[in-house]
């Protein structure tokens, strides 16, 4: 009975702190959430600006295509950071923002301060990056 007593006063503690972890966090929920309609803005925008096409010549050619080139890197990555806010939105729905997806420590907030939507600590990351580059 002790060691569940121990136990449950353990747990609410937890609970406690990763409830006042989650009100220290808020400002970043506020910020993932403007990005997010900052990012389906300029998707908006994007989509119908396509580039415009004028004449025949090789300049205009070349004009235009570097425009569409510019125009569909720029959508990619509106698109790729887009899932990235959302996965960090849903992580805050589930009361795991903040927590690295690979090894469950806290990720610290100078990193979310610098990208909000982080998934994983700066240590895990590093790993991922080391791998990512052999």
């Amino acid at each position: 009975m002790i060691l569940y007593d121990g136990w449950f006063y353990n747990f609410r503690e937890l609970i406690k702190t990763r409830g006042e972890k989650m009100r220290d966090l808020s400002r970043f929920k506020i910020r993932l959430e403007e990005m997010r309609e900052i990012l389906k803005s300029r998707l908006k925008v994007i989509e119908g600006e396509g580039p415009r096409y004028a004449g025949s010549e090789e300049v205009d050619i070349a004009n235009y295509m570097n425009e569409m080139d510019s125009l569909y890197r720029e959508k990619e990555e509106c698109e790729r950071t887009l899932k990235r806010v959302e996965k960090a939105l849903k992580r805050f729905e589930k009361g795991t923002y903040g927590l690295c997806v690979d090894c469950g420590k806290e990720i610290s907030e100078e990193r979310l301060e610098v990208v909000p939507f982080a998934e994983r600590c700066i240590e895990c990351e590093k790993k991922i990056n080391k791998v990512g580059r052999k």
